[in-house]
């Protein structure tokens, strides 16, 4: 560490802390002199440093990347631990925050995060993360097929967006977050001017707990103290961000003494009983099937196809999106070998492989969830879920749905499993966030609208963790377009 005292440390080199830390170093001051602001973010796991190569990416960080199930770089959660995040490997076929989210968000906790108030926010994201259209021409004979039987169904589809730069379009996207060119936008865009605005990246170094003082009853952040190797330490700040993820952060918080008394016991420093309450997820599932003819082309797709919403009730919950994401790009060999429909071996099995990449088909339901699915995230990282009774019959009349999708498609073998069983072994793991959500009432949340603790100052917190509820589509754009909205907000109100 080239220095222990800072103005502020943010926890958390990912989706929404790289973009956190890069905005506050660029944009803010220190309020007494006006001098750059000195700024260390900490991340758990490696940072792949090299020059970029237009088209390539970064070699070393290209090829770990495509290795990221590799368990060395992640939590065991299963996100990723590397600078950049999750958002080094997501799917890339995301959408903003609808109106019915905000309208969650705002019923949820009384936060005043209006699609007004945000489209500054939308409008950085948009330019930075490149979000646009692709090429009519990357749409595959299965996404033509899907737009029709949509429409036969009495439904509009809407084509989903893509997030890259550089795309070569070769259809592999989506299978297992493999990118044969580094093209996938990630929060890892921001890197270059937090280090131009001084922001000290230190990785490979995890923080063991924030430190504050205690005041009554509240607290007063001092720094935190970390582990790197065998080596421990302390940092000091008076501001601390975290910016840990939706199971990460509270797991923080609570080792730090901040949480219920219930779940801390003796070692409980200052109370909120929402810290790793209210975690919310959606839940999606594939329902898979097999054409008797190629869907796509080698070499000419992405993993954006298009989307209809069957609408549950008036405030959002319980809407199922149904997409052809499955259904617009090729499968990889291995899963193509393994997936149910090989046969087990011998020349079927060879004539088999020789077109079956491109003849796996299927179509995702997506649903938004409802108030009362819900859980919380313990501190030894597990997790406690349960899901609304609604939310098992809105699938198994999205799983029907579907079905009649597939069929309007011409597909066989269409493979639909038990909906019922599936949604109650849930746990809610991924696009998950609420465990430290934003709110106007302390007894009903862990930090303001403005993303500042109810019971710590200086503790501030930004990511998943604190989205009320779960959105219409998966988390990366509407985490980050949080994050470009928190920053505005916390450089106005301690970095200005």
């Amino acid at each position: 560490m080239q220095q222990q005292n800072y103005d502020l440390i943010v926890v958390g080199t990912g989706t929404a802390g790289t973009l956190l830390a890069a905005r506050i170093a660029q944009h803010g001051v220190h309020p007494q002199t006006g001098e750059p602001l000195r700024i260390a973010s900490i991340e758990a796991g490696p940072y792949w440093q090299g020059e970029l190569r237009p088209g390539y990416g970064i070699p070393s960080r290209r090829h770990m990347i495509t290795n990221l199930s590799d368990r060395r770089y992640q939590w065991p959660s299963g996100f990723a631990r590397v600078v950049g995040g999750s958002s080094t490997h997501w799917g890339n076929a995301s959408l903003f925050p609808f109106d019915s989210d905000y309208l969650r968000w705002q019923n949820e906790t009384g936060v005043d995060w209006t699609r007004d108030k945000l489209k500054d926010a939308v409008a950085e994201v948009t330019q930075m993360y490149n979000f646009h259209q692709a090429p009519d021409t990357t749409r595959g004979e299965g996404n033509r097929l899907f737009r029709t039987a949509a429409r036969q169904l009495g439904y509009q589809p809407t084509r989903f967006p893509m997030t890259r730069t550089n795309c070569l379009y070769c259809g592999y996207c989506g299978s297992g977050y493999m990118c044969r060119t580094d093209s996938k936008s990630s929060s890892l865009i921001y890197i270059p001017i937090a280090e131009k605005h001084g922001v000290e990246i230190i990785p490979d170094t995890e923080v063991e707990q924030v430190l504050f003082d205690k005041q009554g009853e509240r607290g007063r952040v001092t720094g935190v103290s970390y582990r790197r190797g065998n080596q421990t330490g302390e940092l000091r700040a008076s501001r601390v961000l975290l910016s840990c993820g939706v199971i990460n952060t509270p797991i923080l918080l609570m080792r730090s003494g901040y949480g219920s008394k219930e779940l801390l016991g003796d070692k409980l420093v200052v109370e909120n009983p929402n810290v790793g309450n209210h975690y919310n997820s959606d839940q999606a599932f594939a329902v898979t099937a097999f054409s008797d003819k190629p869907l796509m082309e080698a070499g000419r797709g992405t993993n954006n196809g298009d989307y209809f919403f069957d609408y549950g009730e008036r405030d959002g919950d319980l809407n199922l999106m149904i997409s052809s994401n499955y259904a617009n790009r090729i499968i990889t060999p291995q899963s193509a070998a393994i997936g149910g429909y090989a046969p087990e071996f011998g020349r079927p099995h060879k004539e088999y492989m020789k077109t079956a990449c491109t003849r796996i088909s299927g179509v995702l339901m997506h649903q938004t969830g409802h108030k009362n699915s819900r859980g919380r995230v313990l501190p030894d990282g597990s997790r406690e879920y349960s899901s609304d009774p609604r939310m098992i019959q809105r699938f198994e009349e999205g799983g029907q749905l579907c079905r009649k999708v597939l069929e309007g498609m011409g597909l066989k073998k269409i493979r639909l499993g038990n909906v019922a069983e599936r949604v109650r072994a849930y746990r809610g793991n991924v696009h998950a966030m609420g465990s430290c959500r934003a709110g106007v009432d302390p007894r009903e949340s862990v930090v303001n609208p403005r993303f500042e603790s109810h019971d710590i100052d200086g503790l501030l917190v930004c990511d998943g963790s604190v989205i009320p509820r779960c959105g219409s589509s998966e988390a990366c754009i509407p985490i980050v377009t949080v994050a470009a909205f928190a920053w505005r907000r916390i450089v106005e109100d301690h970095f200005s």
